[in-house]
């Protein structure tokens, strides 16, 4: 061996040993491996993906239409009328349809804004104080993209996202381009990222959720595909003639006669078949054998696991149970019920709170100028509605105990009865304020 052969038979090695007849260890393994590897799931792609798949929609479209689902109530203590007021004019610009919209296009692309428009004529100005809004425009990542600039001072809240976005949609007919719109202008929802190189390298938002579960729904897919075909060809019909290898044998340009029999007799079967679903076979003349037609089943033992893994990896992935993803009742990630369940609102809580609030807030802000977010409280209607059997129960439970609070002089009637039947009505307990006796020695002793 040469010393530069040497060299590149040392350079092919990648492990402790080379396999001359297996190939292990050098470039031709095919020992499968995981390679972690960073990639792009660009917007395009993930919107492809997004038609392209039932599994994707529901990975998409099921918890976005939970958090929307039960809306949210706006609560201003010091000016219920404001509150009132306000609630009503998000209805008007139809808040609600554009924020689970950019719920939605945030989850499948990565990023979306809603664009504020306003009466101010330049949108590339920070938006003023009494600037008032005439519509709400929802775009995703892709039609919506960061510029080149991005907000630098560090006691900005914005500190590290983009300072002006860029809008390029198609239209029928219109082609929509606005190159500045300031952020003070958008709604933004986006999901988090790894650091500031990565969400640069995403045009300024971060990644889609199919992009941590493309290969699991492609490898499932796939496997859904195959056992849809396999089902096509679940047997096979097997048909014995005598003779049919020397009629095949003996056949030529010129004398076909043997396959021309062999394919009307084929066709005659067919025939006979369909119509009477029987098939008539020749018996044989006792010196020859006849005709046998039997069918042989495709094993389809294991398919079903399978297929019952690679749902239960796409659910892991995508943080939805089982049972919820794939509307069955198999088992899998948490898949037992009310645990399921539970885990899915809880899912649904954190997409509440990570991408609607800090846009009810921002959007709150500037209808009403209130800066302070202790000024109000945004409070999301629960997702699940309990049954009259179970609410019944509970207000049961609970009057025992607002029984018992009575008895003991812990709470008053007055003060159960304005906490459980007023317009407010809640199972918290609202405490009058009142003054409490001061605890002394004397008091001590008379308790003990």
């Amino acid at each position: 061996m040469s010393q530069n052969k040497y060299k590149q038979w040392c350079k092919s090695k990648v492990d402790a040993w080379v396999s001359t007849l297996t190939g292990s260890g050098t470039s031709a393994d095919k020992t499968a491996s995981f390679q972690a590897y960073a990639y792009v799931l660009s917007s395009t792609s993930a919107k492809n993906l997004y038609r392209a798949s039932g599994t994707a929609k529901v990975i998409v479209d099921l918890p976005t239409e939970e958090a929307c689902r039960a809306g949210y109530e706006i609560q201003i203590p010091s000016d219920p009328k404001l509150a009132a007021s306000l609630q009503s004019r998000m209805e008007t610009l139809k808040a609600p349809e554009a924020l689970q919209e950019a719920l939605r296009l945030a989850r499948m692309t990565g990023g979306s804004i809603i664009y504020m428009a306003t009466d101010d004529s330049d949108p590339s100005k920070p938006l003023m104080p009494k600037s008032k809004i005439k519509a709400l425009k929802v775009f995703g990542a892709g039609d919506a993209t960061a510029t080149n600039e991005y907000t630098a001072s560090i006691d900005s809240p914005n500190f590290g996202l983009p300072a002006i976005y860029s809008i390029d949609a198609v239209l029928p007919g219109v082609s929509l381009d606005i190159n500045r719109i300031h952020y003070t202008r958008c709604l933004r929802m986006s999901a988090p990222v790894v650091d500031f190189n990565d969400r640069i390298r995403r045009q300024g938002f971060g990644p889609s959720v199919l992009e941590g579960t493309k290969d699991s729904i492609q490898a499932q897919e796939t496997a859904c595909q195959s056992a849809g075909t396999l089902m096509v060809d679940v047997s096979v019909g097997t048909l014995s003639i005598p003779g049919l290898k020397a009629a095949m044998a003996s056949a030529t340009e010129n004398n076909i006669d043997g396959l021309n029999l062999i394919t009307s007799r084929l066709q005659m079967m067919d025939k006979t078949r369909s119509v009477h679903h029987s098939l008539v076979l020749d018996a044989g003349d006792g010196i020859n054998p006849g005709e046998t037609f039997t069918r042989v089943a495709t094993p389809l033992t294991g398919i079903p696991e399978i297929l019952d893994r690679l749902a239960q990896k796409t659910s892991q992935d995508s943080r939805i149970p089982l049972s919820i993803l794939q509307g069955t009742g198999a088992t899998g990630l948490l898949n037992n019920g009310s645990a399921s369940e539970k885990a899915f609102q809880a899912y649904v809580q954190t997409i509440q709170v990570q991408y609607l609030r800090p846009c009810i807030e921002r959007l709150v802000a500037v209808l009403t100028g209130i800066q302070e977010p202790d000024a109000y409280t945004i409070t999301f209607r629960p997702l699940a509605v309990p049954s009259a059997k179970e609410q019944a129960e509970t207000n049961n439970i609970q009057a025992q105990a607002d029984c018992n609070y009575v008895l003991n002089g812990v709470l008053t009637a007055n003060e159960v009865r304005a906490s459980r039947f007023s317009d407010r009505a809640s199972l918290t307990t609202t405490v009058e304020d009142v003054e409490l006796p001061e605890v002394t020695e004397e008091t001590e002793s008379q308790v003990a």
